[in-house]
Parts: structure tokens; sequence; C-alpha cells
């Protein structure tokens, strides 16, 4: 549902009770009547998911090429995802040896 507006109305409808589940839904609209919530579309987190499933591919011995037709990105933007997600990855290491040494 990102990048569409959900309309919570005075009864649970069977799109949000397909959503959350009819007790959960239920709570929802007896709390937030009326109001409507934007659902972002959340596109950097799946983005990072997906690099960081096509550097565990690739380091499994995947092809460039394999993964760019697995992934319908072309060669260059499989090397771009892999850039980034070591790049993640480097960075975590370093935050989690700083908070090391913090503690």
């Amino acid at each position: 549902m990102g990048g569409t507006r959900l309309r919570i109305t005075t009864t649970p409808n069977n799109d949000l009770i397909d959503l959350l589940g009819g007790e959960q839904a239920k709570i929802l609209t007896y709390h937030y009547q009326h109001i409507v919530i934007s659902v972002p579309r959340c596109t950097k987190v799946f983005q990072e998911i997906r690099d960081d499933e096509i550097m565990i591919n690739k380091r499994k011995g995947e092809t460039l090429s394999s993964l760019a037709i697995a992934y319908q990105l072309t060669e260059v933007g499989i090397c771009l995802a892999l850039r980034r997600a070591e790049k993640m990855e480097y960075e975590q290491r370093l935050k989690s040896r700083h908070t090391k040494t913090i503690k």
C-alpha cells in the first residue's frame, strides 16, 4: 500500500481487516476514526534489502549477468547495488566497533 492514503472510517473495511486482522483493525478505527494516513513507499529500505540480497547471492558465486537478469537490472546496476551494500556493511562494522570501544 506504499504511496497511498489509508482512510480510517468508523468501522473497519475489508482492506484494513486483511492488512491488520479483525481485532487490530477494530482498535485502530476506534482510536483514529476519520483520519487519513499517508503510507510511505519505503523505497530506500526496500532498495537496501534488495542490495543486501544481491551481495549475498554474489558472494555465493552468482555472476553479474545472472544477477542482472534475476533482479531486472543492468550489470552496471548490479555493480552499483553491490557498492551500496558493501558501503552499508562497512559503516555498520565501524559503528559496532565504535559502540564496543565506548562501553
